[in-house]
């Protein structure tokens, strides 16, 4: 089996099968950290997040400055609790990659679950700079602000997202 059949049976929902192809491809490769990603995502979708969170740290270990695996450790790490961990990884993925939008949307959304709505604005108002047509983030902003008791300003963010 090869890593695009792995995919293949991740996208549809076939985990338990993904999983024995991404184990029999780590044990090939153990240094692929694609191979483990992917594993990480499947154990995660199983809720065995501790397994993941094992083959997030390997993924570290290979790429450390990869900002789109230091993000889904970020996520693995929240679904462990770990959210100062977290939280730390969210910010080193915005330092390392500045100018790309979603690594503010995506710690504003990590925010506003965790309760830190006044830090989820300037995020999504972050993310908004950046990328002036990204509906999602004036939608989430709006959502946000309209937990704050922001009336007049949520409606002002809704009505941008439905325009774009």
């Amino acid at each position: 089996m090869t890593f695009e059949a792995g995919i293949e049976l991740y996208k549809a929902g076939k985990f338990e099968e993904a999983l024995t192809l991404f184990n029999s491809l780590i044990s090939n490769s153990e240094t692929n950290p694609e191979f483990h990603l992917f594993r990480g995502r499947i154990l995660s979708r199983l809720g065995k997040t501790q397994e993941a969170i094992a083959d997030f740290d390997i993924i570290i270990e290979l790429d450390p400055y990869n900002t789109n695996y230091i993000s889904d450790r970020a996520v693995v790490l929240h679904l462990l609790k770990r959210d100062e961990e977290a939280l730390a990884e969210f910010d080193r993925a915005a330092n390392l990659d500045p100018k790309n939008p979603y690594r503010y949307s995506s710690r504003a959304y990590f925010k506003d679950r965790i309760g830190d709505l006044k830090g989820a604005i300037e995020d999504y108002e972050k993310a908004i700079e950046l990328d002036p047509e990204d509906a999602v983030s004036f939608n989430n902003k709006g959502l946000v602000e309209e937990k704050l008791g922001y009336k007049r300003r949520s409606q002002k963010a809704l009505k941008k997202q439905m325009t774009l």
